[in-house]
């Protein structure tokens, strides 16, 4: 199109018409001409003319019509900036060259370019004064693969190795892996993000499954439940769980930073009510999952008038569902034991499936955003703090953030319309009022029952041990309760009875542990409890823990001396049993060596001498015996004498 020097000419591509600068040493044949009858813009069809010209003589690319394409809307608004752009650097070209720095820099900054960027485009609307010219090239091979075929093979065998397995390597050394091998076989090396490319090529669902990420497949794959079942109408299934405020807050005296607090939420999965929370310091435990339930069913009018709060919170009444994850705190013996009280069931959340506490986990994402603003906020994650001070802004204590928070949820969220499953745009407490006296799905349920007894509501839901009474009092904590009503409590024991039909339910609040309640079953009431010793104040069981572990151990000095003293009491048993051992092996074995003799061991037993025996004097008919068998004896020989001889002896 253009042969602005002898290095290069402007060339424009004949499949799609864009436009370019080409080095003359790379071009075919001898400069390019118009073709006959064309003026630079026309189309043509492919004819016998198009095989005479100049252009086909010299071995140039025949040209070929230009296929008809729709502008998208990205295209028009592409071309318009390059419209822009190319008046306002021809009004530079015309400007003398020591005053186009300003301008230059001025463009620059304008379309947010830099400035070697915005002279090069200077450089190219001076040689080719057409706006084609500042079109960005591109790649007349783009969508094809131009790697080098044995490097690809030996990256995805890498990948397949070494990536998707459950110890997976990192991209970074998978990429020094295949660069390593590369290198061997004198191939290319490759970057990461050609690495990431090759891995992108395996769908994600694939590649976890492969890693043995079984659960995160799911979660973002699975099939997901529309709706909860059961949760038709207002406290049919209420959800319960925790999270961190991620608020920095203060203390009451000194307005000094402490740290975060945990919240718990009971909320209502028909209507998005929230029920109930809780707000601690404390991580979450029984103590904290049973006051929300407890808030939860209670009227909240008292509460409201006391933080002088104005609005509706109109909620009260015992679910039929409670709906819990598999933590301990919100399954434990204390849950159970207010299930049988309060008559009401609770349900696991299936493992595996967070998607069925989307309800409660929805609240709490609202909250934390919402709560963004707040001084001393703690954001998501880091990123998002980055060099916020969440210390040094924190403003709030516990208590005054818990009114900001009722009044937020009584005034805002519960007024705020929802989407989700049956809530088409409602605020939740329209969705309540509908609930209780319209209807939806169902009959209207009508007004809950109204709880009156907020102790024994409150007491229902704390943390208990089963104890026996001791001389008239309890002991817990290594301290002792009494009370006088215990001396008749104690009327009602039967000593006989075994040890669990003689122990009592006694309920204590962590908060304070001056004092508990025993449950007696016989009235059905609570005995409250106080320290035996009236001198000692109010302490929470974690101060409590926390005195018991400085004292220590006093009789921590005489550990090794014991440890002494049971080594050398073992090795005295030892040597016992040893010598035990070794006397019976020793009368085994003489009994076996008698039995095994060839002539008898035992010998006749000695006679005594008649001096120390009377019994053993001859009487006369011994004697006749005597020389009866004395006469029967045959005399002995003596050899060497020539013959036998017989001295008459």
């Amino acid at each position: 199109m253009h042969v602005p020097d002898f290095n290069r000419v402007l060339a424009k591509r004949l499949s799609d018409g864009h436009l370019d600068f080409l080095p003359t040493a790379e071009l075919a044949g001898g400069p390019p001409s118009l073709l006959p009858g064309q003026d630079g813009g026309a189309e043509m069809s492919e004819s016998s003319e198009v095989e005479a010209s100049p252009a086909a003589r010299y071995g140039l690319a025949k040209r070929v019509p230009r296929p008809t394409r729709q502008g998208s809307t990205a295209d028009e608004k592409n071309l318009e900036q390059l419209v822009a752009q190319f008046k306002e650097l021809v009004d530079i070209v015309r400007v003398p060259n020591r005053k186009r720095g300003a301008k230059v820099k001025a463009f620059a900054d304008q379309h947010g370019i830099t400035l070697p960027t915005a002279y090069r485009r200077l450089a190219i609307v001076e040689a080719t004064p057409t706006v084609d010219a500042l079109n960005r090239a591109v790649r007349s091979d783009k969508g094809k693969p131009r790697l080098n075929v044995a490097v690809a093979a030996i990256i995805r065998e890498k990948l397949q190795k070494h990536r998707r397995i459950p110890e997976a390597k990192t991209l970074e050394r998978v990429r020094d892996l295949v660069n390593g091998v590369c290198r061997s076989r004198d191939l290319p090396e490759v970057s990461i993000e050609t690495i990431r490319r090759f891995e992108q090529e395996i769908p994600l669902k694939q590649r976890l499954e492969e890693m043995g990420r079984l659960e995160e497949a799911k979660a973002l794959y699975g099939n997901k439940v529309g709706h909860l079942p059961g949760n038709d109408y207002p406290l049919a299934l209420v959800q319960i769980d925790h999270t961190p405020c991620q608020i920095c807050f203060v203390d009451e005296i000194d307005r000094m930073p402490i740290g975060d607090a945990w919240l718990t939420h009971v909320i209502d999965t028909y209507s998005r009510m929230i029920l109930g929370f809780f707000l601690s310091f404390d991580a979450p435990s029984a103590l904290s999952a049973g006051m929300a339930l407890a808030q939860a069913i209670l009227p909240k009018e008292s509460l409201l008038r006391r933080l002088g709060i104005e609005g509706e919170w109109p909620c009260w009444g015992y679910p039929d569902i409670v709906h819990v994850d598999n933590a301990q705190d919100l399954n434990g013996r204390m849950m159970h034991s207010a299930r049988e009280q309060f008559r009401f069931d609770l349900i696991d959340r299936p493992v595996g499936s967070p998607n069925f506490g989307g309800t409660v986990e929805s609240a709490f994402r609202t909250f934390i955003n919402r709560h963004k603003e707040t001084p001393g906020t703690k954001f998501s994650n880091i990123f998002e703090r980055a060099e916020y001070d969440s210390e040094g802004r924190a403003i709030m204590t516990l208590r005054e953030f818990e009114v900001l928070y009722i009044e937020f949820l009584v005034n805002d969220y519960h007024l705020k319309g929802h989407r989700g499953h049956d809530m088409d745009l409602m605020a939740p407490l329209q969705k309540w009022k509908l609930g209780i006296f319209e209807g939806d799905k169902r009959p209207p349920r009508g007004l809950p029952d109204r709880p009156t007894d907020e102790l024994s509501i409150k007491l229902g839901f704390l943390p208990y041990e089963m104890r026996t009474i001791q001389d008239g009092t309890v002991s817990m904590f290594a301290e002792k309760y009494y009370s006088g009503v215990l001396q008749q409590v104690m009327l009602d024991i039967d000593p006989n009875a075994p040890k669990d039909k003689r122990r009592f339910m006694v309920r204590y609040d962590p908060r304070d542990i001056s004092r508990v309640w025993l449950f007696r079953e016989k009235t059905q009431s609570y005995i409250e409890l106080t320290f035996a010793d009236a001198r000692k104040p109010a302490i929470t069981l974690w101060e409590h823990n926390a005195r018991k572990k400085r004292r220590g151990d006093p009789a921590r000095e005489f550990v090794e001396q014991r440890f002494q003293s049971i080594q050398k009491q073992d090795e005295l048993r030892v040597m016992s049993a040893k010598a035990t051992k070794k006397a019976r092996k020793e009368r085994q074995r003489e009994t076996e060596r008698k039995r095994g003799a060839l002539t008898s061991q035992e010998r006749p037993p000695r006679p005594k001498s008649p001096q120390y025996d009377d019994d053993l004097i001859i009487s006369d008919n011994d004697a006749e015996e005597l020389k009866r068998l004395s006469e029967r004896v045959r005399p002995a020989s003596v050899k060497g004498h020539g013959g036998n001889t017989n001295d008459g002896n």
